[in-house]
């Protein structure tokens, strides 16, 4: 079984929803396909030569063919978005799918000849139609429905130009995943949740099976160092991610405060806001870490990890990856949509108008952080580990290969 996975996204350092994403089906599509997956990722020159983790990658697969792309320039970022509008193209596929891009994609399929190919997110879906004529089949893994978390964006902004950007945003991306997914032979979606949303516009011909995002239990093992007072909230700091952060600093974090002097706060990875900065020098108790290539030491120091997300699709690693360590999560309604978990037995589920509550309240019961972390271990173990999705990856891949 030779299978062939495309992202716009190289996976390492893994230290972001959609790069674990990746790296998860990286791992397991390779198990399953025996040593037979072949991996074509793009590099955006923004990492740099020393912040992507090529011999990671080439040995997880049989080939990984990386495509560098060459800085763009302002004017040529401000034209691509221009003409993206014009032709209500999503940008992302603009930049990743230009003609020579698609090209070379195509030809080195030609190359590869997968029993599957693998797209990585509704982003690179315009090259369906292709890959089906080449007599490919297509799967297309999600890790959010990308038009609804435009939608909840341009919804959710004060700001006019945001809102205005937003909206085109959510115009070409919902006409790409309309346009473009029912094309495909099969549709991954991490939560039921997205499977509904997915299905208001994907005909049931179309199989759209529930692929969870998961952790490896093993690289999450160990006896961690727990921080006194120690919360802390994981990034990358994208939109819905900042705006958290900033209720967080704004409205619950001064009631933590005063109901429970020596805590800490740490807002930790890529991309921090100024808002976010400017706070940290304001305070004595907030503190901003910026990019961190493993964010497991930072989780294995937390008493709490805290989710106050409004915003968003999907389901949320940050949640995954505390739980495998046997953390605590206080989240919002939001932050752990699609996961199965009960509140009050895996975590504590709150809105954010008693969401400091909680905080106060775990603070001050270490048996109660105890007993929820060990619960959330267990339900990671048993629903959320890469053994249980490589069951389902299983079951997938072996249609394809009768």
């Amino acid at each position: 079984m030779r299978i062939a996975l495309i992202t716009y996204e190289f996976p390492y350092p893994a230290n972001s929803g959609f790069r674990l994403r990746i790296h998860q089906q990286v791992n397991l599509l390779s198990r399953l396909a025996r040593g037979d997956l072949f991996v074509l990722s793009y590099v955006q020159p923004e990492l740099g030569s020393r912040n992507f983790d090529t011999p990671r990658l080439q040995g997880a697969c049989r080939e990984a063919r990386i495509v560098h792309l060459p800085e763009e320039s302002m004017l040529a970022k401000m034209t691509r978005y221009v003409c993206s509008a014009l032709t209500l193209r999503n940008p992302i596929a603009y930049k990743f799918l230009s003609h020579l891009n698609s090209q070379e994609i195509l030809c080195w399929l030609r190359t590869v000849r997968p029993n599957l190919v693998v797209l990585e997110t509704p982003f690179l879906a315009e090259l369906i139609p292709h890959i089906r004529h080449m007599g490919f089949l297509v799967a297309v893994d999600t890790i959010n429905v990308e038009a609804e978390l435009a939608r909840q964006l341009y919804v959710s902004t004060k700001s006019r130009q945001a809102r205005l950007r937003y909206l085109v945003f959510w115009i070409m991306t919902q006409r790409t995943e309309q346009n473009f997914l029912h094309l495909s032979d099969e549709i991954w979606a991490v939560s039921e949740e997205d499977i509904k949303r997915f299905r208001k516009f994907i005909p049931m011909s179309v199989p759209i099976t529930l692929v969870p995002n998961a952790v490896n239990t093993e690289s999450y093992s160990g006896e961690w160092t727990e921080e006194p007072n120690a919360v802390v909230f994981i990034g990358p700091y994208s939109p819905p991610n900042a705006r958290a952060a900033e209720v967080l600093l704004k409205k619950i974090w001064p009631q933590v405060r005063v109901q429970c002097q020596g805590a800490k706060l740490y807002l930790v990875g890529r991309d921090p806001t100024r808002f976010m900065v400017e706070a940290a020098t304001r305070t004595h108790d907030v503190f901003v870490t910026g990019q961190v290539d493993n964010a497991k030491s930072l989780i294995g120091q937390a008493a709490i990890v805290v989710v106050p997300l409004s915003e968003g699709s999907g389901t949320r690693f940050k949640i995954l990856e505390a739980m495998a360590m046997g953390k605590p999560v206080v989240s919002t309604p939001k932050g752990c949509e699609g996961l199965e978990v009960e509140n009050g037995y895996h975590l504590l589920i709150r809105d954010l108008d008693c969401f400091a509550g909680a905080i106060v309240e775990l603070l001050n019961n270490s048996e109660a952080r105890r007993r929820l972390g060990r619960q959330g271990r267990q339900l990671i173990k048993e629903r959320y580990s890469w053994e249980t999705v490589e069951d389902i990856l299983k079951e997938r891949i072996q249609r394809y290969a009768e």
